[in-house]
């Protein structure tokens, strides 16, 4: 249920163009499902929205990681 409100959330968010909330929602759906990959990807693009390069950077560094280890991917 946690995770189903903070979808709803998030695409509020997103529809409404709050970037940077819609950003807090998405990292917290990382920490509650690490092994989701659609998670990951729109944080990613969600921090390149923000300006926040290098944060976009280190996140999809750690999924190609994973997907290279074979973890959880």
């Amino acid at each position: 249920m946690f995770v189903e409100n903070l979808k709803s959330l998030l695409q509020g968010k997103l529809e409404n163009g709050e970037a940077e909330e819609a950003l807090k929602i998405s990292r917290r759906l990382v920490a509650a499902q690490p092994l989701e990959m659609q998670w990951k990807f729109l944080t990613t693009r969600l921090l390149a929205e923000t300006g926040k390069l290098e944060g976009a950077h280190e996140v999809f560094e750690e999924m190609l990681d994973g997907i290279l280890y074979g973890i959880g991917y």
